[in-house]
């Protein structure tokens, strides 16, 4: 029933977007368009992945409870995806690195990503918040004879609303600041997404990931670019060393068929060792 219902989404969204321009978008980095974050949860409170020259590093941090300071994991998941990108696409609409979370969150999450937020969904939602806000992380572009690397927190700052609450109750942020490297980085290296697609992947880690992962490649191509599925193993994959490939094959190619259905204007074609990414128009045209 689950699939049948997420086929449902997936169709419903595809005629929607073919018959009609985005009326609702977000913005992504594009430094997390190469190496999304982790897919499960991580063993450790550090987690790493590269893909060509690009390299990632995430460390978990902590935050206030009533009672003093939590430890808290690496953020995972959809729901990690669909926060930072809820926020991401808040900043940029706002035009501030300082985005109010209690006046939007739950709005946003019911009403633009149609997620149910009673109960256990918005607790995990609300959790991998919090760990994004505490989370150091480090991106490294390796240039051959040089190497770009951004390091420190998503967010330099949370705003809380201090309320009496239980023992060791995490304190929700009122609003959350984003450091002004990330902030800088977001104004000028950013690229939008039709929010539609957005919703309609929100079951799925790996699918938002090739979603992403397409629509910030594809359009900057100027010619066909084969990519050999060892590539997208250590691209995908959490533990790329260990995952077989003809599973990972399996998985990736869901995840793109998933991916295309919303994002037509884009064409991809699979082969045997490699996949084909050939120039597609952006799935959100860039405004003048």
């Amino acid at each position: 029933m689950k699939d049948s219902s997420t086929n449902l989404r997936l169709i419903e969204a595809h005629v929607d977007i073919l018959g009609e321009l985005p009326r609702e978008i977000t913005a992504h980095s594009t430094m997390l368009a190469q190496l999304g974050l982790p897919y499960r949860k991580v063993d450790g409170k550090v987690f790493e992945r590269r893909s060509g020259p690009y390299s990632l590093q995430l460390r978990a941090g902590s935050s206030l409870t009533t009672n003093g300071f939590l430890r808290q994991e690496i953020p995972f998941g959809s729901k990690s995806r669909l926060v930072l990108l809820m926020l991401t696409g808040a900043a940029v609409r706002l035009r501030t690195r300082h985005v109010p979370v209690d006046k939007t969150f739950t709005a946003f999450c019911r009403d633009t990503l149609g997620l149910d937020t009673n109960g256990r969904n918005l607790k995990i939602l609300k959790t991998q918040l919090l760990n994004m806000s505490c989370v150091d992380m480090t991106l490294a572009y390796d240039k051959g004879k040089t190497m770009d690397v951004t390091q420190g927190a998503i967010f330099s700052k949370l705003s809380v609303a201090l309320q009496p609450e239980a023992n060791q109750t995490l304190l929700w942020p009122d609003e959350i600041s984003f450091s002004e490297e990330f902030f800088r980085s977001l104004q000028t290296h950013r690229y939008m997404l039709d929010t539609r697609a957005i919703r309609s992947l929100s079951h799925s880690s790996r699918a938002l990931d090739v979603y992403c992962w397409l629509a910030y490649r594809c359009w900057r191509l100027k010619r066909p670019t084969n990519i050999r599925w060892r590539s997208l193993l250590f691209q995908f994959s959490d533990n790329p060393k260990t995952a077989g490939l003809a599973s990972f094959k399996r998985r990736f190619k869901k995840a793109l068929q998933s991916a295309l259905l919303v994002y037509p204007q884009c064409r991809v074609e699979i082969e045997r060792d490699y996949v084909t990414l050939f120039p597609s128009k952006p799935p959100v045209l860039p405004r003048p």
